[in-house]
C-alpha cells in the first residue's frame, strides 16, 4: 500500500496500481500535471536526492534510475575485463 506521503486516489491501492507500464495518463494528471501523454511518465519525480550523482535534480527519476544502470554496466564491463585479464574468472 503506498505511504501516508504517496496516497493517491481511488483504484490506486497499491503500488502496482501506479507503477505499472500499461496506466491511464488521465489518472496520472490530477497530481502530476507534467504528464500529459505516456511517454511525459519518464519526467515525474517525487523524490529531492541526486542518487545519479550528476548534480540534476530536476530529472525525472527514469532518468536517475537510467544513468545509475548505464553506470552499473560500465564497472560490471570493466571488472569483466580486467578479470579476463588477470585470469581471475
Amino acid at each position: 500500500m503506498p505511504d501516508k506521503e504517496h496516497r493517491h486516489g481511488e483504484g490506486a491501492e497499491t503500488c502496482i496500481d501506479c507503477h505499472i507500464i500499461h496506466i491511464m495518463v488521465n489518472a496520472c494528471t490530477a497530481c502530476h500535471k507534467e504528464v500529459r501523454e505516456e511517454t511525459d511518465l519518464v519526467t515525474v519525480r517525487e523524490s529531492k536526492g541526486d542518487y545519479d550523482g550528476d548534480g540534476d535534480k530536476k530529472e525525472g527519476i527514469a532518468s536517475e534510475i537510467k544513468t545509475l544502470h548505464d553506470k552499473l554496466y560500465a564497472a560490471l564491463q570493466a571488472f569483466c575485463q580486467e578479470s579476463l585479464q588477470t585470469d581471475r574468472l
